[in-house]
């Protein structure tokens, strides 16, 4: 690991540690239950993803949410989504465009005189059209909301971690971006949260994740759970009102169209079958939320939602 992520990664933690107790309690998702809540604000990061666009129809669809603001990265899938006419549609749900700089600015707030770390600069936005939605910061996002989730993380397939992998090798192309989108904006994000008020945080991370995973140089995906731990577990530590719920889904299963545009998922395809449905992911970090928001018996913590309890999505009959 790199120095500079390694110096970041002592300067998160050692913030965290005064956040807010610390809360790890192994909870799961069926409880005493009261009245369900009502008029809910939400926020989704990595909204335009393939587990964010599920989880914002579902919530426009849920009753018991007022309003959710996407954060949006990437005005071209925005885009894409407004074309199909429910996000238009919707009352409910309104698009804020965090730029590169406000996600940097978000990290960068993190920083102390002790810790001279590299924020590494995301990809630029294509330039954006009339209809694309105004820059806003995270912050601005975040006031009056009671549950942030993020599905917010990097793939080999983006362009820009490509680029990376092939200008600066592939395993410190590609941990620069494990370290600046699933670790630091994650846990940049959590932090503001934390600090606006939000009840509870939920995040989709992995089913192996390991913040005390060793890197292996014949495979550069071995740094993949290192940093999917050490989000969760700074998160884990930060003490929201509601707790925080962390999902672990293992592979997943995009679709047929997606597929084709990834060799290595259509032979993992080819190989072991399809993963865990995308939809199913959101199903689960949608009634894990509410079950939270339901709970009378005040034992709040952090729940780690396993992929056989993902998979069960939408069976309960508590929810």
């Amino acid at each position: 690991m790199a120095p500079a992520v390694a110096c970041l990664t002592l300067v998160v933690l050692a913030l965290i540690s005064t956040a807010g107790s610390q809360v790890t309690a192994m909870t799961s998702a069926t409880h005493a239950h009261a009245e369900a809540p009502h008029g809910l604000r939400v926020a989704v990061a990595g909204a335009t993803g393939a587990i964010g666009r599920h989880l914002l129809r579902m919530l426009a669809e849920e009753g018991t949410v007022a309003s959710i603001t996407g954060l949006v990265r990437d005005p071209v899938r925005a885009m894409e989504d407004q074309r199909e006419g429910w996000i238009t549609s919707s009352s409910k749900v309104h698009l804020h465009k965090v730029s590169a700089e406000d996600w940097t600015g978000l990290v960068k707030e993190m920083e102390t005189p002790e810790a001279a770390y590299q924020v590494y600069d995301v990809a630029k936005d294509p330039a954006p059209s009339a209809a694309t939605p105004p820059s806003t910061t995270v912050h601005d996002s975040l006031s009056n909301v009671d549950v942030v989730f993020t599905a917010m993380g990097t793939s080999r397939a983006l362009p820009e971690v490509k680029r990376d992998m092939q200008g600066l090798g592939p395993a410190q192309g590609f941990e620069k971006w494990l370290a600046n989108v699933d670790f630091q904006q994650n846990v940049a994000l959590a932090m503001a949260a934390k600090r606006a008020g939000v009840r509870l945080f939920v995040r989709i991370s992995a089913s192996n994740n390991n913040p005390d995973t060793t890197y292996n140089p014949e495979n550069i995906f071995s740094l993949y759970p290192r940093y999917q731990g050490l989000a969760d577990h700074a998160i884990a530590e930060l003490g929201f009102e509601y707790g925080a719920i962390i999902l672990k889904p293992g592979r997943l299963e995009r679709g047929e169209d997606l597929r084709k545009l990834r060799e290595w998922e259509q032979q993992k395809y080819e190989q072991m079958g399809p993963g865990l449905e995308v939809s199913k992911v959101a199903q689960a970090a949608l009634e894990h939320a509410l079950a939270a928001l339901w709970r009378t018996d005040g034992d709040r913590g952090t729940v780690w939602v396993e992929e056989a309890e993902i998979r069960g999505a939408g069976t309960s009959e508590d929810l």
